[in-house]
């Protein structure tokens, strides 16, 4: 090969090397300085005035040992009220950025899963919103995230998403077997049935916790009742 030909090769190598380089060093400080502007945000306790939570929907995902199984997958959407900045796994109820006039932002302010639903009523006459994107691709485009979302949590709570987990779907099952459900519309109550279901099979001690304490209550409101009578 003309020597020519050798310079230019390398050249080239040489560019693409530093190209390469640039890119990575890029992307690990603009990662850097999100996570210092997040835990500064975090330190000064500005995200909690927010109106959005750290939430998490189940996944269907293959396992290391081969089984299929269930994957966290955290995203971002509107807070509820009354509900905290992590809120991996809750009933839904009222959005917290909602008045008896609507929404407190504009629809240029308002955030993305606000947007996607359009109003409208069903034939029973009932508040019936629709999608106008797919929820579910919408909520995929928080994918390139996880790591980091994953960092908040533990960041602000002090805890990992297994033991979040664990003791959130022990709750809402708790609620759910007790009845505590006021405010939650019936579709909401229909997926969360259907969603407890599913996830039974992977919190096995969650449900047993949240039966026990169901049962003991039951049996101290027939054990009082019993006593009136």
């Amino acid at each position: 090969m003309p020597l020519v030909m050798e310079v230019l090769l390398w050249n080239m190598k040489i560019k693409k090397s530093v190209k390469n380089v640039v890119a990575f060093v890029a992307r690990k400080v603009v990662v850097t300085i999100l996570l210092v502007t997040l835990a500064l945000l975090l330190k000064e306790k500005s995200l909690e005035t927010g109106n959005v939570s750290i939430v998490s929907a189940f996944m269907p995902s293959k396992l290391p040992n081969g089984e299929e199984g269930i994957m966290p997958f955290l995203y971002l959407r509107a807070r509820n009220k009354d509900r905290d900045i992590v809120d991996l796994f809750s009933m839904k109820k009222e959005c917290s950025m909602l008045t008896e006039t609507g929404c407190i932002y504009s629809l240029e302010e308002r955030p993305g899963g606000g947007k996607n639903l359009i109003p409208g009523i069903n034939h029973l006459k009932e508040l019936d919103c629709k999608p106008y994107l797919n929820p579910v691709d919408e909520m995929l485009k928080w994918k390139p995230y996880q790591n980091l979302l994953i960092k908040i949590v533990k960041r602000y709570t002090g805890k990992n998403i297994k033991e979040i987990l664990e003791a959130d779907v022990e709750r809402v099952c708790f609620e759910f077997l007790t009845g505590q459900t006021d405010g939650v519309s019936p579709l909401e109550l229909i997926d969360m049935r259907d969603t407890l279901k599913d996830i039974m099979p992977y919190f096995p001690e969650s449900f047993k916790r949240a039966q026990n304490k169901a049962n003991a209550i039951k049996k101290l409101t027939i054990e009082k009742l019993q006593t009136n009578l």
